[in-house]
């Protein structure tokens, strides 16, 4: 009976505790950013922390023509062949919601405005994880 007392105690612990906890939502990540990673060094000696780099690999196909962000750029844009699969690689945040076409359409140059419908033009086959641990120097 001891044991059923302290479980007791423990449950209505951990629900006042669960109950008062904070939730934040997470903000959206809309860019993407090549995920090029090298791991930071001291030239005079100091100590760095381990550090975690994320990223993730999109693979993707374009259905249709794109809209670039920068009319400049529409001529590069439309040199990328529709309905093959390409892949990038973006720096990924894992305190942020990964909007994924928006990571593409902003990798490519593409605009990301709603009204233009790049979204719809862009089909996601798979996204892969990656994670990079620099580790601790002296």
């Amino acid at each position: 009976m001891k044991n059923f007392y302290s479980y007791s105690a423990l449950l209505c612990t951990s629900l006042v505790f669960a109950s008062t906890a904070a939730f934040a939502v997470p903000a959206v990540d809309n860019a993407g950013v090549a995920a090029i990673t090298t791991c930071p060094t001291s030239a005079t000696g100091a100590a760095i922390p381990a550090t975690a780099y994320h990223s993730d690999k999109i693979v993707f196909a374009i259905t249709d023509k794109l809209v670039a962000q920068n009319a400049a750029d529409q001529i590069r844009l439309d040199a990328i062949p529709f309905n093959t699969p390409l892949d990038i690689k973006v720096k990924d945040d894992p305190r942020k919601v990964a909007h994924i076409k928006n990571k593409v359409l902003t990798f490519l140059g593409a605009s990301t405005n709603p009204q233009l419908g790049n979204a719809a033009k862009i089909r996601i086959d798979s996204v892969l994880y990656a994670a990079v641990v620099c580790p601790k120097s002296p």
